[in-house]
């Protein structure tokens, strides 16, 4: 079979990309859990990544290479690939760093390309960039007088673009929406870059990424970091007043939105980042979740006490 074997390809590659030296302290990493990073600088491993997410990270790769040809091609001299700058010394670590790409305008600046999900986009649109971004864009300015930090923020799955600009000069967050956001306009132009959206610096994001680092450098396999732990309740929801007392002799009052009711099962969920951690299995990681399959999505369930209480007797 022609897909078999394309799957065993790259479920080989997982293992080769697993048994890989990890290397934790990079720019791109300093905005993620402490305690996943330390799990890498101890050399944990983690689970391996699926034949299906490893080719999604290429197709982001490939992606990511033909644009930064396009932005060449459109910018001229103004872009340059494949800059090296040095690395920077943040609570006496050193913190590796590989832009994108360098950018010469009134003044000189690095470039990120970021593919994002639906979610992580519309809350780029609104201004809300997310932690890990604004880690790794502080990081670039360590030690130098680089700005501005621009990133090129790509949804997968339309191919619409937002521009994320981090300015040390910004007092405000700005959002300016392409043709006033108007979707009539929108859909006739179909522009790729919806949104320009300029940003300061936010001061917090320093303190993060120092006691992030100091976290990890004394971690121990006995004495780890605390996690982010992103725990939510398990939901059910059910539409109409008759399912609704069904639901609610199982679970208890409900949450009512027009002919919708929303129900907590009292188990809990990983959620996001956690849910997508290579550490969150059961055994494995701090969550210790088992992992199981309700309305054919994979969902990663928190152990109860009382469960525990009952597997260890």
């Amino acid at each position: 079979m022609i897909v078999e074997g394309l799957e065993h390809y790259y479920r080989a590659r997982a293992i080769e990309r697993n048994e890989q030296p990890q290397r934790w302290n990079r720019g791109s990493s300093m905005g993620y859990c402490p305690r996943r990073l330390a799990y890498q600088k101890l050399g944990v491993k983690g689970d391996l990544l699926t034949p299906r997410r490893l080719s999604i990270f290429d197709d982001g790769n490939f992606y990511d290479a033909q644009l930064k040809k396009d932005l060449v091609s459109a910018l001229g001299g103004r872009l340059i690939l494949n800059t090296k700058i040095p690395s920077c010394v943040i609570e006496g670590q050193e913190i590796t760093r590989t832009p994108d790409f360098l950018i010469i305008d009134d003044t000189i600046g690095l470039g990120e390309i970021k593919s994002m999900s639906n979610f992580a986009f519309e809350r780029a649109l609104d201004g809300e960039i997310d932690i890990a971004y604004c880690c790794q864009a502080w990081t670039y300015t360590v030690g130098n007088n680089l700005n501005p930090i621009v990133f090129v923020c790509v949804r997968k799955e339309t191919r619409h673009i937002c521009e994320v600009i981090f300015d040390r000069n910004a007092k405000d967050i700005v959002v300016t929406q392409r043709y006033g956001g108007d979707p009539l306009e929108l859909a006739r132009e179909d522009p790729m870059l919806i949104a320009e959206i300029s940003s300061p610096f936010d001061e917090s994001v320093e303190q993060r990424v120092r006691s992030t680092i100091k976290a990890v450098l004394g971690a121990t396999i006995s004495d780890l970091p605390a996690g982010v732990r992103a725990v939510e309740p398990e939901t059910v929801s059910v539409q109409g007043k008759a399912k609704a007392e069904e639901a609610a002799k199982l679970y208890g009052p409900g949450v009512q939105s027009g002919s919708w009711w929303k129900f907590e099962t009292g188990r809990q969920i990983a959620g996001f980042p956690c849910s997508y951690c290579p550490f969150v299995r059961r055994g494995h990681g701090c969550l210790d979740a088992d992992l199981e399959i309700k309305d054919r999505k994979p969902m990663w369930i928190i152990p109860s006490q009382a469960k525990e209480e009952a597997e260890a007797a």
